[in-house]
């Protein structure tokens, strides 16, 4: 069973592709799109593409529109030496997830994330009257 969070996620992508179809006038339906996962939003790509079959089912314009996901990686900037750089991720057995080090790989200062965190919608191909 699909977590809430990706549940709603799914809604709100749903939400954009419709608002995309309004955007365009002519647009019958989408033929395909991309999300974009965030690696520091820790969202399961299976449990979102579950979501997002299951929605797209039920949406007449959106029944056969395909799919395709792409990650996005994690970049930090250390608040003490200014390192902009990746995050290094720990493995741990009992968490599904690689857990983030919140510490520079350097001088092991505070870091802020500054890429990685979202979710986007990308790549969005409407099908059009007359094609």
């Amino acid at each position: 069973m699909p977590e809430l969070h990706e549940l709603s996620i799914a809604s709100n992508l749903i939400q954009a592709l419709k608002d995309a179809m309004e955007q365009h006038p002519g647009s019958l339906g989408v033929s395909s799109f991309e999300v974009r996962i965030g690696k520091a939003s820790f969202v399961s790509r299976e449990q979102l593409g579950f979501c997002l079959e299951i929605l797209c089912k039920e949406d007449g314009p959106l029944k056969d529109a395909r799919v395709s996901f792409s990650e996005e990686d994690v970049e930090i900037r250390c608040s003490g030496c200014g390192r902009i750089g990746p995050m290094d991720m720990a493995s741990d057995p009992s968490f599904h997830y690689a857990l983030p080090i919140f510490a520079c790989p350097e001088c092991g200062s505070s870091v802020e994330i500054t890429k990685g965190r979202s979710i986007s919608l990308t790549n969005v191909t409407l099908s059009m009257e007359g094609e």
